[in-house]
């Protein structure tokens, strides 16, 4: 019998890779000492520019765990030096480099507002100087990024960009933020990552819906939509839907509301978010149904989605009441209104709503490398989590 073929150390090292990833991202206790291994295995091959990239991937699972903010700064630092000790003549050392800063940047920020909100006065502060600064820092960190890696690391500065937008509507300056956004999007599509470009799109157009620029927001929506199809997330799909149709509704666009709240209810189905974005879809595809005259499908749907509408807060719950008891006055069924009253009790509570989803802007960022794919994945909605690739 032939010997079977010896494999590729390398290409067991990036095997070994894989499934480290795939622990990570189960949250799976073994997750550190597998990247761990495989850290000291690419150090022992020679590559180095995969060692350093391991060594991110730690910090990003420290944080992720929850680990100490001590034990997390120290993993970045490892990380950061790992990467400045690059080889000169590495083609990857800058961007290695300028991902682990990046990486730094974020998780920083996301510390200093863990360990802000961990202080008593903090809490009952409502208008709190200390979180200003951190602001203020973080917009320093960021615009100090841009201008260091514009030329470089085009898609890292478009995240960092992104982030940047975040932060003026933190501080209340959405004007500020709609032309980071715009800058980020444009950038992500000329580094070759349209997928990259949708999430600062909808949050753009989110944004301009807000200041009642509505023509500008359709645009940016529906640019995002068009990214979109290089996406497989099917909460991706449905959120950049739902805001386009939010969007088409407030411009009395009826029939083009109906059809993207009914493709985004399908995504959010997929999703398994039927209870949260599918019923905000639902609500919309209803509304829009309510626009065009069409009263009884307007209520059929309304009724099939009041169960988790009820359970989306106090202001929803009356809005939706009225909403519908107005579709059941105009078809003259003043007894279905009542009936509906009793629906919240024949239900079991929806499922956790979905954060992401909910405010239909944020983007869920993520320790876990793409390697140039534009598959999105749906790991953690908030934290310090960015894209290592």
């Amino acid at each position: 019998m032939d010997a079977q073929p010896e494999v590729d150390p390398l290409v067991r090292a990036d095997l070994a890779d894989q499934q480290a990833l795939a622990a990570a991202r189960r949250g799976a206790e073994e997750a550190p000492a597998l990247l761990t291994a495989v850290r000291d295995t690419y150090r022992a091959l020679g590559r180095a520019e995969r060692a350093a990239l391991a060594e991110l991937r730690l910090a990003s699972v420290a944080a992720q765990s929850g680990a100490a903010p001590a034990e997390i700064r120290e993993r970045l630092r490892a990380a950061v030096r790992a990467a400045e000790g690059l080889d000169a003549a590495e083609p990857l050392r800058a961007r290695r480099i300028a991902l682990a800063e990046l990486s730094a940047i974020r998780v920083e920020s996301y510390l200093r507002s863990v360990e802000a909100a961990g202080s008593d006065d903090h809490l009952h502060d409502h208008h709190d100087p200390d979180q200003e600064h951190g602001h203020g820092e973080l917009a320093a960190e960021l615009t100090a990024f841009i201008a260091a890696y514009a030329d470089t690391a085009a898609d890292l500065v478009a995240e960092a960009e992104e982030m940047l937008g975040r932060v003026a509507l933190a501080q209340g300056d959405p004007e500020r933020a709609v032309p980071l956004l715009a800058a980020s999007a444009e950038r992500a599509v000329s580094a070759g990552r349209p997928w990259q470009a949708v999430d600062p799109l909808v949050l753009r157009a989110g944004v301009l819906m807000s200041l009642d620029r509505l023509e500008e927001a359709e645009e940016a929506a529906r640019s995002g939509l068009e990214h979109a199809a290089e996406l497989t997330d099917a909460e991706a799909q449905g959120v950049v839907r739902l805001t386009l149709a939010d969007i088409l509704l407030r411009r009395d666009a009826a029939a083009q509301t109906a059809e993207h709240a009914l493709a985004g209810a399908h995504w959010f189905d997929q999703a398994g978010l039927t209870a949260d974005g599918g019923a905000q879809a639902r609500l919309l595809l209803a509304r829009a149904y309510a626009q065009d005259g069409r009263a009884a499908e307007a209520a059929e749907v309304l009724q099939s989605a009041l169960p988790d509408l009820l359970e989306h807060g106090d202001q929803q719950a009356v809005f939706v009441r009225e909403f519908l008891g107005d579709l059941l006055r105009r078809l003259n069924e003043p007894g279905r209104r009542r009936s509906s009253t009793c629906w919240r009790r024949k239900r079991p509570r929806a499922g956790r709503t979905s954060a992401r989803t909910r405010a239909s802007l944020s983007r869920p960022p993520t320790p876990w490398p793409t390697r140039g794919s534009p598959r999105r994945r749906s790991p953690p909605t908030s934290g310090p989590w960015s894209c290592v690739v």
